[in-house]
């Protein structure tokens, strides 16, 4: 799938926060937060500081939740800037929005999604440049995310075009963050509740979505009704773009997918 560049560099942020206590996750790897679980020897934070530097479009990176001491050393040829903790991951985003102090796009990342590539992500942003909206998702079908990741264990939404799963990886104006803080700490605290998002953006949505005749279009123009900007969802033909690690089984998708690419480059053997 041939990506073209985007039109400009980006500033980004990947959110690390941790509550520091254990889940399903980590619980017995010694290690209570997420992004510093060990895959293949390595955090899994790395593989995603990886892939986007790799894209060669960064001008300037922030990572929320962690210290330069606790990842390993980086050949990394952009401003890499760290933050400690906060309460939540919207503090979290509007620390480091004022660390960077742009009002242009900014690309937001999730700590969780060890198998991203960099193709994935240009192809991302390539694709919202061409949409032009202020807030861009990336959601990704699920024929294209089961033959690429068979029996992976996501979840889907069941939208009228068919199941959707959602990315861990966004492109959002900071303005419209700011201006909508509490929107989105709720948004947060309710985004593995698909009814409670739906409840969020009204009563007629529930019912379209529990019928499953809920359109994307839709929840695009009801989202951007409620935060006043243009929002679009992405649809992606990287499935690594929504593989994110939220439970054992989807770590063991992730060891094994690593183990086979590690194997064709004939690393490790």
């Amino acid at each position: 799938m041939p990506t073209a560049s985007p039109t400009r560099r980006y500033d980004a942020i990947i959110l690390a926060g941790h509550s520091g206590q254990p889940n399903a996750l980590t619980q017995g790897t010694g290690e209570p937060r997420k992004a510093l679980l060990p895959i293949r020897g390595r955090p899994m934070v790395s593989y995603v500081l990886s892939a986007l530097l790799a894209t060669g479009c960064l001008r300037r990176l922030v990572l929320v939740g962690l210290s330069r001491d606790e990842i390993p050393p980086l050949e990394a040829s952009v401003e890499i800037t760290f933050l400690p903790n906060g309460p939540n991951v919207v503090d979290n985003a509007l620390r480091a929005i004022a660390a960077l102090g742009t009002d242009e796009q900014i690309l937001f990342c999730g700590t969780d999604l060890p198998l991203l590539s960099a193709e994935a992500v240009l192809d991302f942003i390539r694709r919202a440049e061409e949409s032009g909206a202020d807030i861009c998702y990336p959601i990704v079908s699920r024929d294209v995310m089961e033959a690429r990741f068979p029996g992976s264990g996501r979840s889907y939404r069941p939208m009228a075009e068919g199941p959707f799963a959602g990315g861990d990886v966004s492109l959002m104006s900071p303005e419209v963050i700011r201006r909508n803080a509490p929107f989105f700490l709720q948004m947060t605290a309710s985004r593995k509740n698909a009814p409670r998002l739906a409840a969020m953006l009204g009563l007629g949505f529930i019912l379209r979505y529990l019928t499953h005749r809920l359109r994307i279009s839709d929840v695009e123009r009801r989202v951007g009704e409620i935060l006043g900007c243009t929002c679009r969802a992405i649809i992606s033909p990287y499935a690594e773009i929504a593989m994110d690690v939220d439970k054992p089984q989807h770590l063991e998708v992730a060891r094994r997918a690593l183990q086979a690419a590690d194997e064709a480059a004939g690393v490790g053997t």
